[in-house]
């Protein structure tokens, strides 16, 4: 489907991209008193995902 090419295309292009969303605290904490950082995780979903998609389809997105 052309909606899953476009998602895993767009994942590709902005693997390494920086964002807001990128230096986040990914972890529990307590508001205000400490918070983790996982510094992998913006990359394990996304890799995740073009993993699945890889299965599923055989190939890359182009």
């Amino acid at each position: 489907d052309e909606p899953i090419r476009h998602a895993a295309g767009f994942i590709l292009q902005n693997l390494d991209s920086k964002s807001i969303v990128s230096s986040y605290p990914t972890g529990a904490g307590l508001p205000g008193h400490f918070y983790n950082r996982y510094e992998s995780y913006s990359l394990v979903w996304p890799l995740l995902a073009l993993s699945h998609y890889e299965q599923k389809y055989g190939a890359s997105p182009k």
